[in-house]
């Protein structure tokens, strides 16, 4: 099931600058939109429920699953950009190296946030949306700004 909606979220995403219509949202507005919708799912944390206690934690799942799947495929279609043919292979074993690295620093700084009893859980999802958006957003125009170069200089 989830491999479908991949490829279902990957290839609405893909491809605006071909599509004509606006039917697609493309790669920076894609990976952008896609670090939201992830960082959106933080806020759900914040919301009790007594007559079902996982709810939130089922639909922080969906909105990072969501988000995961508009910003990993189209993050892994976008390396190739960077390098060569011969050293693709390297490009992804960083981008991966790097990814690991940023998740277990990033479980670590939150899991110290949330052991603290100084500071209310909502503050601390509420500063990994924001956190969270200004990546889409820095995504977003770091990409748009690299296509727009990339276009004007082709190799």
């Amino acid at each position: 099931m989830g491999v479908c909606c991949v490829l279902y979220f990957g290839r609405y995403a893909t491809n605006a600058d071909e599509s004509i219509g606006g039917k697609k949202l493309g790669t920076a507005l894609g990976m952008g939109l896609g670090m939201g919708i992830m960082g959106s799912a933080y806020l759900w944390l914040s919301i009790e429920t007594t007559w079902l206690p996982a709810l939130p934690f089922l639909i922080c799942a969906v909105f990072f699953s969501i988000g995961s799947m508009l910003v990993f495929p189209l993050l892994g279609a976008y390396i190739p950009t960077f390098s060569s043919v011969n050293e693709l292979g390297r490009y992804y074993g960083l981008f991966a190296c790097i990814g690991g690295v940023y998740a277990f620093l990033g479980n670590v700084v939150t899991s110290w946030f949330l052991s603290s009893t100084e500071l209310e859980h909502g503050v601390i999802w509420l500063g990994l949306f924001l956190i969270s958006c200004l990546a889409g957003g820095g995504l977003y125009r770091q990409v748009k700004h690299q296509s727009k170069t990339s276009a004007l200089n082709p190799l």
